[in-house]
């Protein structure tokens, strides 16, 4: 997952007012209150939390893919992840333009 697609992601989140509330608690006393830089130091921390996530996960399926002598997937795993794919990637252009607008067009 590129950068943008954790950043992308955190967007949604916040948008949708879905946050984790410990890692919001960690970042307003990171930066000693609520506001801008409480969300800024958020949105950080959770994009490094994804990192992590992603690369556990990426460690769990090659670890997985070495054990079996078949196929990762099957027919119907791989169109279900494909279709993942195509539904974040939609979500992640999106949340870029409902940012942008929200950053930059309401001036």
């Amino acid at each position: 997952m590129s950068d943008q697609r954790y950043y992308d992601l955190v967007a949604s989140e916040l948008q949708s007012r879905t946050i984790k509330t410990g890692l919001w608690a960690r970042a307003v006393a990171e930066v000693g209150g609520e506001g801008p830089a409480a969300r800024a130091r958020y949105i950080k921390l959770r994009v490094v939390e994804l990192e992590a996530e992603d690369r556990s996960r990426r460690g769990r399926r090659d670890r997985r893919a070495g054990e079996s002598s078949g196929s990762q997937y099957t027919s119907g795993e791989a169109t279900a992840n494909e279709n993942k794919v195509v539904v974040w990637v939609a979500v992640g252009a999106i949340l870029g333009a409902v940012i942008a607008v929200l950053f930059f067009g309401g001036h």
